[in-house]
């Protein structure tokens, strides 16, 4: 679900896919791709995780929804 908002790192995001991060909140930590069309850029999303372990996955923004603003 890609929203009209910029995305930004910092960004509080929902994930959707894939399926074993799917309905977990994330933290946007960076661009993978410095594309022109926002619509096909990928972006780094950290997974909040209870065990503390850290999941990095790579998103197109029509695999997340941003939540928030960015965290300072």
């Amino acid at each position: 679900m890609y929203t009209s908002d910029k995305i930004r790192v910092g960004d509080k995001v929902l994930v959707f896919h894939p399926e074993y991060v799917s309905g977990k909140v994330g933290v946007v930590r960076g661009s993978e791709s410095k594309s022109i069309n926002t619509a096909k850029e990928r972006w780094i999303i950290q997974v909040e995780s209870e065990n503390r372990d850290n999941i990095l996955v790579s998103l197109n923004p029509e695999e997340f929804h941003k939540l928030s603003h960015t965290i300072k």
